[in-house]
């Protein structure tokens, strides 16, 4: 039996591993401020640890001492103030009792043990345990007072007694202190300093390493440097994993090329993908605080709207080079608060993060709103346009969140610090969950658990679960691409850019499907007007202002009309939508007119696929109601619908063929409405309001209402907003149009026609 047991034993050790853990990028900031200090805490014996950068071995393992020299102090800080929070949970036992003083010279003593062989470090803690002596008094331990004001005096006197106290404390208490000391010794002595600067320095530090042996590298280094130092790292390691914090790419494009090089080098299931913030305990406790109080069960009937918002006070002075190439997009949403949006949107991981995000519709320009703090291009060194403020309005079209508003917001040089997430109930409860300061509440309770510290460093968890395996916290390969496929679309839209003042907090309203900023718009103080060649009277502004000025126009003429109704003609395209968000902002206006408002839509292609796409339904929707009316157009999935009918509709309203205001949108090639340049429709005769137009560019058919029906109308309104496309439009009406087929230089009005072209293509 012995010589089984000797067998079975020296098998063991034959087959016994070691984790190699390499901390690549091992002197730079993160690693100072976060990776080392975590390392150390969830330090456990048997872990090699590698700090390795590109510095010689002189230089850089000079480097590395001063970084190991604040272990276990600055992590032992943190374990002595956790104790003395724990030592007052002892104050609360009656002092009367012999066994309440037995407990609190202990607790002191544990308290106090932590500290020896750092007695620099008690200076400017002894101060602070004072209150926690003069407690200790009201047990029945007079002399620690005077004790402790003894070394506020003079530090050096503590030696002495805290060995005293230590020599006669419990046994448990010294086994404490030994357990710190130990830890100490042996995490300095598992820590090397490597040189891996060339290819050389990877083939003889890997060449070390036995093939049963764990491999593992952080990679706190320059994305750039991934996929060459993947390369290296594949080509002279046997099995290794690699961890990557973001950036993960800088496009949907550009991530897919970086997890297929990475792919193609290390097994799928080791690569690691990091982002702090699923570190952090608020974030680990959450999923589960929404499972154990049910807070998600049915969000589509209980819930109103999601908020997730990461606001900084701190402006990019100082780094504003590197933010520039990235700015609050792929710095902030498309990782960080994208994941934080994800756990209320799982709803505790009942649903997968790939499936949500692709549940995610495509936002239009109206939807997010952009800004910049004013120093910004100061602190850059050049004008730029990098938005430093961004939020964005989101729908899922998960049953679960259908018609449920997301915001996410993020923002630098704000008024003031706000890093939470707000879900907001139809009953009027919040579930708020905070990260400075770290807490969670439904309806005002804490749900947090009173045993559990809050205050950890994010990447103990992390560190720990990547030399563990376990991936559960963290991102994916698809669902980071998924994440990339809808922040692209956004980053692309043309959305306007406004300048705030430094130190401001901005507020974002959300008006029916449309973002609404309550504090950063300033109206142009005189538009632009010119008399151009033809006669037309053209008004300049920002796009933002000609929807504004639109919906001011429309309102003023509703309050000088007189009669029941007032019927305004309204284009179906994309362009038009910023006028549904001025008019929603003023719906109440509109609704305390003394007159009915009808909303009829001019022209729309015949699919019903299109319409669904602009979500027309649901921008009506919003308005809904006895004073307010819309009327769409009668499109299917398969023809232009009954114009007869709708023809007839429109006569039993409004007898004068007459619209009272009508909004027109312009293409790039001056068709509006969707009357076009070879439309024969332009020509219809009056007996005809809405026809079809079959010879639309890139549409089977079309539903329009005649140019003759436009020009009996009191007031036409026309809108050139765009890109560069719209210039040459923009061009030919300010030469007067001669010679051009444009339809717009056609349209006329009875009283009054207004056209407003965006400044920036004047």
């Amino acid at each position: 039996m012995r010589y089984i047991l000797l067998f079975l034993f020296l098998v063991s050790l034959a087959h016994s591993s070691t984790t190699h853990f390499v901390l690549l990028g091992s002197l730079g900031d993160l690693a100072r401020k976060y990776l080392w200090s975590a390392l150390y805490t969830d330090y456990t014996p048997g872990l090699r640890i590698y700090g390795a950068s590109r510095q010689s071995p002189e230089e850089g393992g000079r480097m590395l001492d001063e970084i190991l020299e604040q272990f276990p102090r600055g992590v032992l800080d943190k374990e002595l103030w956790r104790s003395v929070g724990e030592l007052g949970k002892l104050m609360e036992v009656p002092r009367s009792t012999e066994e309440a003083v037995d407990k609190a010279r202990d607790g002191f003593q544990s308290v106090v043990g932590k500290v020896m062989g750092w007695q620099q470090t008690l200076t400017g803690k002894l101060s602070g345990m004072v209150k926690s002596g003069e407690k200790l008094v009201k047990t029945g331990l007079p002399n620690i007072k005077s004790v402790l004001n003894s070394w506020v005096d003079d530090p050096g006197k503590a030696e002495d007694w805290i060995k005293s106290v230590v020599a006669t404390s419990s046994e448990q208490s010294q086994q404490y202190l030994s357990a710190i000391l130990s830890k100490r010794l042996t995490f300095h002595s598992s820590v090397e300093y490597l040189q891996l600067k060339t290819e050389d320095h990877f083939k003889s530090f890997c060449a070390t390493i036995p093939s049963s042996d764990k491999i593992i590298f952080y990679l706190s280094i320059p994305p750039s440097a991934f996929v060459s130092t993947a390369q290296l790292i594949s080509k002279h390691c046997s099995n290794p994993r690699i961890a990557v914090e973001k950036p993960f790419g800088y496009s949907k494009s550009s991530a897919e090329d970086l997890f297929s090089s990475l792919q193609s080098l290390i097994a799928e299931e080791e690569i690691y993908l990091v982002d702090h913030y699923l570190g952090k305990s608020i974030t680990q406790l959450l999923p589960q605080i929404i499972t154990s109080h049910n807070l998600l069960s049915d969000p589509v009937s209980e819930v109103s709207s999601i908020e997730v918002a990461l606001l900084e006070s701190l402006d990019c002075e100082g780094r504003a080079g590197y933010y520039d190439a990235s700015g609050v997009f792929r710095d902030m949403l498309q990782n960080h608060v994208t994941e934080l949006a994800l756990l209320v949107l799982t709803r505790g991981g009942k649903r997968d993060k790939t499936e949500v995000l692709q549940s995610l519709t495509r936002p239009n320009k109206h939807q997010v709103v952009e800004g910049q703090y004013h120093s910004y291009q100061e602190h850059v060194g050049h004008p730029t346009n990098t938005p430093t403020f961004a939020s964005v309005l989101l729908f899922s079209e998960l049953p679960e969140w259908k018609g449920i508003p997301i915001v996410l917001t993020s923002g630098k040089s704000q008024g003031s610090e706000r890093k939470e997430i707000r879900v907001v109930y139809k009953s009027g409860s919040v579930l708020e969950v905070s990260f400075k300061p770290p807490r969670i509440t439904f309806g005002g309770n804490n749900l947090l658990p009173s045993d559990i510290d809050i205050s950890n460093n994010s990447y103990e968890v992390l560190l720990h679960n990547v030399i563990t395996g376990t991936k559960s916290l963290l991102p994916s390969i698809p669902s980071t691409l998924a994440s990339w496929d809808l922040w692209d679309h956004i980053i692309s839209l043309p959305t306007p850019l406004t300048t705030h003042p430094d130190k401001t907090t901005l507020v974002v309203d959300v008006v029916g499907r449309f973002l609404v900023p309550r504090n950063l718009h300033v109206l142009d103080p005189e538009p632009s007007v010119a008399v151009v060649a033809g006669g037309y009277r053209l008004t300049t502004l920002s796009e933002d202002d000609i929807y504004r000025n639109v919906v001011r126009d429309l309102l003023q003429l509703l309050q000088e009309s007189k009669g029941d109704d007032f019927h305004v003609g309204i284009a179906g395209g994309s362009s038009i939508l910023g006028v549904y968000k001025h008019l929603l902002v003023s719906k109440d206006q509109l609704e305390r007119g003394k007159r009915r408002v009808h909303f009829w839509q001019v022209d729309e292609r015949c699919e019903q696929d299109f319409r669904n796409s602009h979500d027309l339904n649901r921008y009506f929707a919003d308005f809904i109601g006895d004073d307010v009316i819309f009327h769409l157009l009668p499109v299917t999935e398969s023809d232009c619908g009954d114009l007869d009918n709708f023809q007839q509709e429109f006569e039993s309203y409004i007898p004068s063929r007459r619209f009272d205001f009508v909004i027109l949108g312009v293409g790039s090639d001056g068709h509006i409405a969707s009357l076009f340049p070879t439309s024969t429709t332009l020509h219809s005769t009056p007996d005809f309001l809405f026809v079809s137009s079959v010879n639309a560019p890139h549409s089977s058919d079309r539903v329009t209402v005649t140019l003759d029906l436009i020009n009996r109308s009191r007031v036409v309104v026309v809108v050139v907003v765009g890109g560069e496309e719209k210039r040459g439009v923009v061009d030919v009406i300010r030469g007067g149009g001669e010679g051009s087929e444009m339809p717009v230089l056609r349209v006329g009005a009875a009283e009054k026609m207004v056209l407003y072209v965006q400044k920036e293509l004047f």
